[in-house]
């Protein structure tokens, strides 16, 4: 679940996971610096720039988690939020076929 640092309102706070001294980026806001995890997931993915430069925590985002994109490729669409941490989503899969499975 994404969530804004700014508005927080549970009791355990949010960080971000890969955020250290030696695998971030320093990102300026305004007169604030505060540092970001990031990463280039390959498979013609671009970066997004809310990636790069927001301030949301998501530890299943591939792009600023750890979760890896490597053999298939998922396309949700939310089709209903129901309460504060649920929601009804709709998954369209796009999977590579494998060499093996391929004649």
């Amino acid at each position: 679940m994404a969530t804004t640092l700014d508005v927080q309102h549970e009791r355990a706070y949010q960080k971000q996971e890969g955020a250290s001294f030696f695998n971030s980026k320093k990102i300026k806001k305004g007169s604030k610096s505060f540092t970001r995890y990031w990463k280039k997931v390959g498979l013609g993915f671009a970066t997004p720039k809310e990636a790069k430069e927001g301030v949301y925590v998501d530890k299943k985002c591939p792009f600023t988690g750890n979760v890896s994109i490597r053999g298939r490729i998922l396309k949700w669409e939310i089709k209903k939020k129901e309460k504060q941490k649920r929601s009804k989503r709709e998954a369209k899969e796009e999977q590579k076929r494998s060499k093996r499975g391929a004649k």
